[in-house]
């Protein structure tokens, strides 16, 4: 089974194949339509095979126009692909091998940190809720609105140690 890195790589490989077609097709179509022009110019503006050579050659552009647009697309894919790999490359070594731990270690110590019951990233906590109901919203000297908080993640995770001021 192939692996994501794989993937990009075919991605890229794709997208490098494409957008060297596109400039062969463009390369191609500027000389067609140079021979367009220099057609018309020999035969005059009512030449009906000077006006055929032109049309083809619009009909080229836009097919070069359209590979080009493929050839993004398969390289944007890639990039996109390849970054998420990266990323997950990078964020292998912010956990552990570069400081001399193993990642699974600074994991291990990720998990136990307290986690909120009923905890939902997708929707306020009930006792934060209820909190802010009973207090309001807390002012400062200057009489703003100030607050405090927690931040914690897609799993109930809190992630900062001390409360955030907004």
């Amino acid at each position: 089974m192939a692996s994501k890195f794989e993937h990009a790589v075919e991605d890229m490989r794709a997208g490098l194949a494409t957008a060297a077609e596109g400039g062969r097709l463009m390369h191609e179509a500027a000389e067609k339509y140079a021979d367009a022009e220099h057609l018309l110019a020999e035969a005059g503006a009512g030449s009906g095979s000077g006006n055929e050579k032109i049309v083809a050659s619009t009909r080229h552009l836009t097919a070069v126009q359209e590979a080009l647009g493929r050839a993004y697309e398969h390289l944007e894919a890639g990039r996109e692909v390849l970054g998420e790999y990266l990323s997950l490359i990078g964020a292998d070594g912010v956990l552990g091998h570069g400081t001399g731990t193993s990642a699974a270690a600074s994991a291990d110590a990720r998990r136990e940190q307290v986690r909120l019951e009923d905890f939902s990233p997708k929707r306020p906590h009930g006792g934060a809720v209820a909190a802010i109901r009973d207090l309001g919203w807390h002012t400062n000297e200057a009489g703003k609105v100030s607050a405090r908080g927690n931040l914690y993640g897609a799993d109930g995770t809190q992630l900062n140690e001390k409360a955030l001021k907004a």
